[in-house]
């Protein structure tokens, strides 16, 4: 066993508080494995305009740590990955992680789009398809994703978005058998740029990771309400939290779609005013019910 992993901490978690983590870890000098099973770090704070209470802007506070920790020597970043084994051996921990194919290569991709811009299949944005974000089958997970690089949606790549108007899937080679694809136009998009990053038959990879600790910051998640909860899922007018939030944000872009790109994150000066689903409008009155469902599944606990 080698010093570095004699004295090693695997971090379960690339939200806030894995990020602090694991920068707390190795600015003592300490290897710190930070391990997340979405393509970036970031987690929920990532996808907030605001912060409680100050109302300072979630990205802006939380980018630059981003930033630090894709360049700190001492943490290795292992992103689209879960934790699937841990057997306690001589005092540490074997770990067996699960790192998923992204598709993509690491190294060569640079997140300049033109991929994105070559895929005709536009889906709905695994966090924001309530509010009507959307994305394609290939991109970035948001623009200040760390790492920032391309993935491919598995969908795509196992020719399950064909009948969506995906150009994988008609091919009678299988992707993982094959290493000059004429049919995926993303392939194409990036073999033009002279970068070949694109890997359809890039396979899962299985990592054995030797650590003396393990830190668990799985992090939150908003909790789920029945469908008809005061109206939600059943009135377009009604909205939970997160997809105020997000629907703030969504619209802030594509306000800006149309203006030179801004690499920088959007500050809270430049979030707009809600919007009525149902006729596109900005609400007269607009009501909040706070702790709805807190504390018991029954959800007795509510104030409006």
């Amino acid at each position: 066993m080698s010093e570095e992993e004699r004295e090693s901490v695997l971090i379960v978690g690339g939200g806030i508080a894995g990020i602090t983590a694991a920068l707390n870890v190795a600015d003592y000098g300490y290897k710190a494995y930070l391990v997340d099973d979405t393509p970036s770090i970031g987690g929920l704070m990532a996808r907030l305009d605001k912060t409680f209470p100050t109302n300072d802007c979630s990205i802006c506070i939380e980018a630059p740590l981003m930033y630090e920790v894709n360049t700190h020597d001492n943490i290795q970043i292992v992103a689209n990955a879960d934790v699937r084994k841990v057997d306690p051996v001589n005092g540490h921990f074997k770990v067996r992680v699960l790192k998923r194919a992204i598709f993509v290569d690491e190294e060569k991709c640079t997140a300049c789009g033109k991929c994105v811009e070559a895929c005709p299949v536009t889906i709905p944005d695994e966090l924001d398809a309530r509010i009507g974000g959307t994305r394609k089958l290939i991109s970035v997970a948001f623009p200040q994703a760390v790492p920032n690089i391309n993935y491919l949606n598995v969908l795509c790549r196992t020719g399950k978005m064909r009948d969506k108007g995906a150009c994988v899937g008609a091919c009678v080679v299988d992707c993982s058998q094959c290493r000059e694809c004429g049919v995926a136009l993303c392939v194409k998009a990036c073999r033009d740029e002279g970068k070949s990053a694109v890997l359809l038959w890039q396979k899962d990879q299985w990592l054995n990771l030797t650590v003396k600790s393990i830190i668990v910051a799985t992090g939150v998640k908003t909790a789920p309400l029945p469908v008809g909860t005061w109206g939600l899922d059943v009135y377009p007018n009604v909205i939970d939290y997160m997809e105020l939030r997000a629907d703030r944000e969504l619209r802030w872009a594509h306000a800006r779609r149309d203006r030179p790109p801004v690499r920088r994150p959007a500050c809270a000066q430049h979030r707009l005013d809600p919007v009525r689903r149902s006729r596109g409008q900005r609400p007269q009155l607009l009501l909040q019910s706070v702790l709805h469902g807190c504390g018991q599944a029954d959800h007795h606990h509510q104030r409006a």
